[in-house]
């Protein structure tokens, strides 16, 4: 060999070496022929991208193969979610989730309603496999190593599950037929451990949705992925890339399955959400753009602009209006009230900073998260009839809250003003319309909270931000609220007095006594005159003691 050609040749063994070092995982995923295969060689079915994972289902005469793979390794895979039913309280779920020792875990699961599912039955020695034996783990489709890309996991049913499995609902025995409605989600959390019983951490919001699978679509090694309707599609379907009426299109994902070629399991942007099933209206399904399983997802609105919403930006649109009117401007205007108090006309007077956060931002703002959250349920092409935490506490919040500004509206109108310094006492719809405000205020820290957990917000960023200001509000109210009772304030000095007020109450006594005399005095001189003209016989000493004595009289009343 020339010496020359050694580093070309050295350069193009490492270049080859690359190159089959980053197309190992691709080669390594499980296609659709791989699926053909294990199932006999022909099978009915489709594959459907969601907002959690790349779906593939497929069927011969007995049997169901469900493969399911996650866009990312497996080593940041948490769990993947799958189950027959329109929401999570109809639906009989199984969840997946990798093993370190490259095994997979399969847990048959049921929920009541918008909870984590607890297992059906006892737990399995054999993890992979459901309590009855009926669905089972397929290993060689499934992958085994932490850095296989995409992660996929594959199990096996038979079309009519026996007597001994426990499933739940009506639509657990699968057919091969149009509309088979399958609900799906994924964690980001691994459990941690091989028990078909371990605790599940929530999927995140753009993570879980409803859909209809056609499993009497022809499939084959080179049916495309196409996105997942989410209302019943009308008709049939003769391949695995279309849907009824020509509204359906594939997107070309060539050999697109559990395990495609691209690794492909992006997001459908036609979700709908699990908790609350897909919607009951015929009709074909719209394509959409796919998505990212991470990025925002669900059911897409156009508007006169040009612009699609999505469920997932609803409703993150939603919780930021709502998390920051009860988590920061509801319990600002609780402290304007609390400590911004002053004389009329000063800037510290508490009334208008408190009216004006509370009555025209909280106010307005609660109603507009409230209509975001009903515009997301709308988009996700269903009405949401459960009744769940989050939701009661919400609407009563909004109700709480018109009630609470009416209130504070008559509190403060009929409000007597403060006279000479003493204000008067407060009265009882102004303790009702502090209580009602202090209890709204907490339950909007309940309400937050709420929703952190339900769409599963785990960002540290964001959890200690809303502790942050639960803390603070706690200790400016009900602190200063503690040291006031302990050293409560002293009472303003009474009024001062003026004399002239005392002169005006007398002054009637006054005049009364000054009519008496005149009376007196008209008495005493009336009669004088009647004696001296009766009798003129009288004596000089008798007539000299009447006038001493009338003069007397008159004098006592004089000094009277």
């Amino acid at each position: 060999m020339c010496p020359s050609r050694g580093p070309a040749t050295r350069r193009l063994l490492t270049l080859l070496s690359t190159l089959f070092l980053l197309a190992s995982p691709v080669l390594a995923a499980v296609s659709s022929s791989d699926l053909l295969t294990y199932l006999g060689g022909a099978a009915t079915g489709q594959t459907l991208k969601t907002a959690a994972y790349t779906l593939t289902m497929a069927a011969n005469a007995s049997s169901v193969l469900v493969s399911c793979a996650y866009k990312g390794k497996v080593s940041e895979l948490g769990w993947m979610g799958w189950g027959t039913g329109s929401a999570m309280s109809d639906a009989d779920i199984l969840v997946l989730w990798p093993n370190s020792d490259g095994s997979w875990t399969l847990s048959h699961r049921t929920a009541a309603t918008t909870v984590m599912p607890t297992l059906v039955g006892t737990a399995n020695k054999d993890p992979s496999t459901d309590s009855s034996g009926s669905v089972k783990v397929v290993a060689s489709l499934s992958s085994k190593s932490q850095t296989d890309s995409p992660a996929v996991v594959t199990f096996v049913r038979p079309l009519q599950l026996p007597a001994t499995y426990k499933g739940k609902g009506e639509y657990y025995q699968l057919k091969k037929a149009i509309n088979q409605q399958v609900i799906y989600a994924y964690g980001m959390k691994n459990p941690g451990s091989s028990a078909q019983d371990a605790t599940l951490t929530q999927h995140p919001l753009d993570g879980m949705g409803a859909t209809y699978v056609d499993l009497s679509a022809t499939f084959s090694a080179t049916s495309a992925a196409i996105e997942a309707p989410l209302s019943p599609v009308k008709g049939g379907s003769s391949s695995g890339s279309s849907a009824a009426g020509g509204t359906s299109a594939a997107t070309a994902t060539a050999g697109a399955a559990s395990g495609s070629s691209s690794g492909a399991a992006s997001a459908s942007a036609a979700t709908n959400v699990a908790t609350n099933g897909a919607g009951s209206t015929s009709g074909a399904a719209s394509p959409l753009p796919s998505t990212d399983p991470t990025s925002s997802s669900g059911s897409t609105t156009d508007t006169p602009g040009g612009t699609a919403w999505t469920y997932a930006a609803v409703i993150k649109m939603h919780g930021i209006c709502a998390g920051a009117t009860w988590a920061i401007l509801a319990p600002l205007g609780v402290l304007f009230a609390r400590y911004a108090r002053g004389p009329p006309g000063t800037t510290l007077t508490r009334f208008p900073w408190h009216f004006y956060m509370q009555g025209l931002v909280v106010g307005p703002l609660t109603l507009v998260a409230v209509g975001l959250a009903i515009w997301a349920v709308s988009l996700k092409g269903g009405s949401d009839e459960a009744i769940y935490a989050h939701k009661a506490v919400g609407f009563g919040i909004a109700a709480g809250v018109v009630l609470q500004d009416l209130l504070g509206m008559w509190t403060h109108l009929s409000h007597a003003p403060a006279r000479h310094g003493r204000p008067p006492p407060r009265a009882l719809k102004a303790w009702l319309h502090m209580l009602l405000g202090v209890t709204l205020i907490i339950a909007g820290f309940v309400q937050v909270n709420l929703g952190l957990e339900r769409y599963g917000i785990t960002d540290g960023a964001i959890r200690w931000a809303y502790f942050g200001c639960l803390g603070v509000w706690v200790l400016a109210y009900f602190g200063s609220l503690a040291v006031s009772l302990a050293s409560p304030a002293s009472r303003p000095p009474p009024p001062p007095h003026h004399h002239r007020h005392r002169r005006k109450k007398r002054r009637p006594v006054v005049r009364k006594r000054r009519r008496k005399k005149k009376r007196r005095r008209r008495y005493d001189s009336s009669s004088t005159e009647d004696e001296y003209d009766s009798d003129d016989s009288s004596s000089s000493g008798s007539s000299t003691s009447s006038s001493e004595s009338s003069s007397t009289s008159s004098g006592r009343s004089r000094r009277r």
